[in-house]
């Protein structure tokens, strides 16, 4: 049993039914025949974890390898585990240009009998500057081909949509009425609604969407706070209650104090596939705030029911909360995760602006009371954690998000 070579598992959680526990799915990695490893040395095999996570992404699933780096909570043993034995390979110089082939036996192994409950081999064939960059590619396509066959993946047990959250009322935050930006030639319009948010944990990113002070972000920026600290671009830095959190589909609304601040309003038309996009935050450290970067929209896909913007805008850590802005400067979404791993560019995604709405209890109108904003931070139940594969790994000065 492949699944029973590998340690370290990596696991990818899957929504909870109603009264069940969470479906959580294991990947454990990569094996060789005495044969294959002649071709696919261990060094490969070993560097090969962040390519097979951000595959299982793109196939509807979402990776962490431990989830409490997220959301500080322990993971379960894993369900169900996938596991991977490259039969044969075989890679060539021609020309200058590497090429690999593969044969990958992938399994299927239900920990809760200890045993293969299915298998399927699948070949795959690669191209590249490097000759073990190739072999991990052509394996990780072996295992992107494996999760689309429907015989394959119906092993995995099923799982529901993930609950909506119960808010005992709706949050009513009034619309910005600011004017729109042209961009990029008007990016100094939306330097004062973008903020940057510094938490125990690291720092991350986040908009204000109201001139009451309402700032959206990724509910794993602000983590379990109850404040956050909020970073303006004129310099000023003050604390901002939580207000609401889903963790399921990472959105989360805070209230700063006062009143008349600068905010962005929602994009008008919407964006489509191909729109050009525009995201803006502080990657990598908080010395490069509101930072700004273009790309398109490249699909709609959803992982695990959720739909998602996907971009091939640049995303870093600590763009994470950070708005997905349209070329009028309107929020489309926010900067929830990207997918990291060899020979993986341009795959970053961002949670639409109408699932914070629908997510977060929240309506467009009067605003209630100061008292009755800033009571403290009110959580939807039931929480579903969501393991994503997060840009918040790398470091330079500090951890962000």
């Amino acid at each position: 049993m492949v699944g029973l070579l590998v340690a370290a598992a990596i696991a990818l959680t899957l929504p909870a039914e109603a009264g069940t526990d969470g479906v959580t799915v294991g990947i454990v990695g990569v094996k060789a025949s005495p044969v294959a490893s002649a071709v696919v040395d261990q060094e490969v095999l070993e560097g090969i974890d962040d390519a097979l996570r951000a595959v299982v992404g793109t196939r509807g699933f979402v990776a962490a390898e431990r989830m409490d780096d997220l959301f500080h909570r322990d993971l379960d043993p894993p369900t169900v585990v996938i596991g991977g034995y490259v039969r044969r390979a075989r890679c060539t110089d021609s020309r200058l240009q590497p090429r690999c082939g593969v044969l990958v036996r992938w399994e299927i192994l239900d920990t809760r009998v200890g045993a293969v409950v299915r298998a399927v081999t699948v070949g795959a064939r690669s191209e590249g500057e490097q000759e073990g960059a190739t072999a991990q590619h052509a394996i990780t396509t072996s295992l992107y081909e494996a999760l689309a066959l429907e015989e394959f993946t119906s092993a995995i047990p099923p799982t529901s949509a993930i609950p909506e959250p119960a808010w005992p009322e709706p949050l009513l935050v009034p619309a910005c009425r600011q004017p729109r930006v042209k961009l990029p030639s008007q990016t100094e319009g939306l330097l004062d609604a973008v903020v940057i948010l510094k938490t125990p944990g690291g720092h991350g990113s986040g908009v204000i969407v109201s001139t009451q002070g309402h700032l959206a972000t990724a509910a794993h920026v602000v983590g379990d706070e109850a404040e956050v600290e909020v970073l303006l671009h004129g310099g000023l830095a003050l604390n901002a209650k939580v207000v609401r959190v889903d963790r399921a589909h990472d959105v989360a609304v805070l209230s700063l104090p006062g009143l008349g601040w600068a905010c962005r309003p929602l994009s008008a038309q919407g964006i489509r596939i191909g729109d050009e996009v525009y995201t803006m935050g502080a990657p990598l450290s908080t010395a490069l705030g509101w930072s700004l970067s273009r790309g398109i929209v490249s699909g709609r896909p959803s992982p695990l029911g959720q739909d998602v913007y996907q971009t091939d805008a640049v995303v870093n850590p600590g763009n994470s909360g950070g708005p997905l802005l349209d070329k009028d400067g309107g929020i489309a979404g926010l900067v929830s995760f990207k997918a990291q791993g060899h020979a993986v560019e341009g795959l970053a995604f961002a949670v639409p602006m109408d699932t914070w709405f629908a997510r977060l209890g929240i309506e467009t109108g009067t605003p209630p009371s100061e008292d009755s904003i800033l009571e403290g931070p009110r959580y939807a139940f039931p929480l579903v954690d969501i393991g994503v594969l997060s840009a918040d790994e790398p470091k330079l000065d500090e951890e962000a998000k």
